[in-house]
């Protein structure tokens, strides 16, 4: 009974582990298409609102399981909530 225990125990920390890391890759995709368009509006290939509307489109269109993305601005206005 007690080994049963452990084992459980055990394979929650590795579920939950799984899910952490799961959740922290999925937010340095996420920052990667950020930077992606933040580059190429600096490099003047798009303006603001151009690299803005880009990066909302990709970042609705990744599915990563049951994880989402959300972006709020710096004025607390939700921009995007898949």
């Amino acid at each position: 009974m007690a080994l049963l225990a452990i084992l459980s125990l055990q394979y929650r920390s590795q579920s939950l582990e799984s899910a952490q890391n799961l959740a922290l890759s999925v937010v340095e995709m996420g920052a990667g298409v950020i930077e992606r368009y933040q580059k190429q509006e600096q490099a003047g290939a798009l303006n603001r609102e151009q690299a803005q509307k880009l990066a909302i489109e990709t970042l609705r269109n990744m599915r990563y399981q049951d994880l989402y993305f959300i972006i709020i601005d710096a004025d607390q206005r939700l921009l995007l909530e898949t």
